[in-house]
């Protein structure tokens, strides 16, 4: 079954720490011998990771290759994952009634990559293909990137921004302001 972003990964993604890296996937052609069905396939790619799903637009075949020119997708994630989640890559058919695997899932460990993810890694992938698509190979070619974000460090000193917080007739505030513990004016406490 094609996976979809899950309720816990949402979760835990909005947790307080802030993402301190940018992963970036391009899966950009599929080629195969495959066949799922009579009609003209249409193939589309996805991949996930940390439980957040990206997918491609659908393509047509030309011979035995598709090719998708949509681009990188980039996700901003935690370093920490990189160590406790693997990326995962799916490349289906999409049929009006049930779309169909063309290969058994890719599952690709990250954290021994690092260093050749952050400048930029081309992988010429050969995962096993279904049954169900009757192909005697399948090659996927992907493009991963892992960037440092920038982070903003705080500090003790006062704000000096304002900012406008106002939620759907919930509530709201005004904050950025730091206001001094007591005011003095001429040397008397005000």
């Amino acid at each position: 079954e094609k996976a979809e972003t899950s309720v816990a990964a949402s979760a835990v993604a909005a947790t307080a720490q802030a993402s301190d890296e940018t992963l970036c996937v391009d899966m950009y052609q599929f080629e195969t011998d495959g066949d799922l069905d009579s009609l003209p396939d249409k193939p589309y790619a996805g991949w996930c990771f940390f439980g957040k799903c990206h997918y491609r637009s659908t393509a047509s075949f030309s011979g035995s290759k598709a090719t998708w020119d949509d681009g990188e997708v980039c996700m901003d994630i935690q370093s920490a994952w990189l160590a406790t989640n693997k990326l995962y890559m799916e490349v289906w058919e999409w049929n009006v009634a049930w779309d169909k695997e063309y290969i058994e899932r890719i599952s690709e460990d990250l954290s021994d990559d690092i260093g050749d993810l952050r400048n930029g890694v081309d992988w010429t992938l050969t995962p096993t293909p279904t049954s169900k698509s009757g192909g005697t190979y399948a090659k996927v070619l992907v493009k991963v990137k892992l960037t440092s974000k920038r982070l903003l460090q705080t500090s003790n000193a006062s704000s000096c921004g304002q900012s406008l917080h106002v939620g759907p007739g919930l509530h709201g505030g005004l904050s950025g302001f730091v206001l001094p513990a007591s005011w003095d004016h001429s040397g008397e406490q005000l």
